[in-house]
């Protein structure tokens, strides 16, 4: 029995193989759709964050500096300034910071590539042509 059902899987190989890469070019162009949705979901938070955090770097710039600047020590007057132009600095890169991070992202989901897994072939058999 074992013989001639192994002798059957040349007959059914090229329609199981067809009917698998179906399958796979199915599932393939569902999930293309599904990464092409999460890839814009985490392009629109960096967005939002980034934008955020530019929108609070650039208030906290024109906020009104402390008052009585002149009784502080020269070194703390230049470690004000320092930290002032590190963040000017840091509100001038995030635009940039964004466009390369929503590039890497959306290069990180772009196309995927369908792979076949193997597969177990299960002959069912009915019991009144298994007894000899």
């Amino acid at each position: 029995m074992l013989t001639s059902l192994a002798a059957l899987w040349p007959k059914h190989e090229e329609g199981v193989v067809a009917a698998l890469e179906v399958r796979m070019k199915a599932r393939a162009k569902s999930l293309e759709s599904a990464l092409r949705e999460r890839a814009d979901r985490e392009v629109a938070d960096l967005t939002s964050v980034l934008t955020e955090l530019r929108r609070t770097i650039l208030e906290e710039l024109d906020a009104e500096g402390p008052q009585q600047l002149s009784f502080w020590e020269e070194p703390e007057r230049e470690q004000l300034e320092r930290n002032r132009a590190a963040l000017r600095d840091r509100a001038e890169r995030i635009p940039a910071e964004l466009e390369r991070e929503a590039t890497a992202v959306r290069a990180r989901y772009a196309s995927p590539t369908p792979r076949l897994f193997p597969v177990a072939l299960a002959y069912v058999i009915p019991e009144r042509l298994t007894r000899n």
